[in-house]
């Protein structure tokens, strides 16, 4: 694949601009940061008859909630637009990476475009730091070309062959965005990667920086969900 590396060096810019960017400040007040923290047994003093006969109740730890994501947090890293080998409605994923230095929460994350697909995620589901997240149609590994996907979205969103949008959003913040028309390379049967070398929110706007997977998948098209890019020659 040609490399556009006036779109490169114009990529670098824009991250260099979103990495001090304010909108990746604080975590604002609606976040939680709550740690494990294990619950100190209770003080038994003097216990009477009935209280010795009955076991002392011990409150389990709150579960870990993690902060939500902010802008720049989740980068959009592969499509998977038009399969070959099963239908769009089977085999269509969208993959995301973190750019975090702590585990996101994914419980309410938005999922659309600019026109009526619209999903929101629900679970308690969560990325790590550096990790990577598969929302695809099904998570039917036999029945949606060899996908590894952690979160189906159903029928709720869809990718256009044409032109379309795929916008990632908590809180009404946009947190990643990736608009795509008629004259991007929309392989058939191959899922669209972003150069790893250049994952950021502002270099996935720009085409020439994505490329053709070439890692076979089971159901016989090519894609690498949930694993690292190979990079664009």
């Amino acid at each position: 694949m040609y490399v556009n590396w006036t779109a490169v060096f114009i990529c670098l810019l824009a991250t260099a601009a979103s990495c001090s960017s304010p909108e990746r400040g604080p975590v604002p007040i609606f976040a939680r940061d709550v740690g494990f923290e294990e619950e100190a047994a209770p003080e038994v003093r003097g216990l009477s008859a009935k209280t010795a006969e009955e076991p002392p109740v011990i409150v389990e730890s709150e579960a870990k909630l993690y902060d939500p994501p902010q802008r720049g947090d989740l980068v959009i890293t592969e499509l998977m637009v038009n399969p070959h080998a099963v239908p769009d409605h089977m085999g269509e994923y969208v993959e995301l990476k973190s750019l975090a230095p702590h585990t996101i929460g994914l419980n309410g994350l938005v999922l659309r475009d600019n026109d009526a697909d619209f999903h929101v995620v629900e679970g308690e589901f969560s990325v790590p730091e550096g990790g990577l997240f598969v929302l695809a149609r099904s998570t039917d590994f036999k029945n949606n070309g060899g996908v590894k996907a952690d979160y189906a979205y159903g029928g709720s969103f869809s990718l256009a062959n044409g032109d379309d949008e795929v916008i990632i959003e908590y809180a009404e913040i946009t947190v990643d965005e990736v608009e795509y028309d008629s004259t991007w390379a929309m392989p058939d049967g191959a899922a669209l990667e972003l150069d790893p070398l250049l994952t950021d929110p502002g270099c996935n706007d720009i085409e020439d920086l994505w490329c053709k997977a070439e890692v076979p998948l089971a159901g016989g098209d090519t894609g690498s969900p949930g694993v690292e890019n190979k990079g664009c020659e």
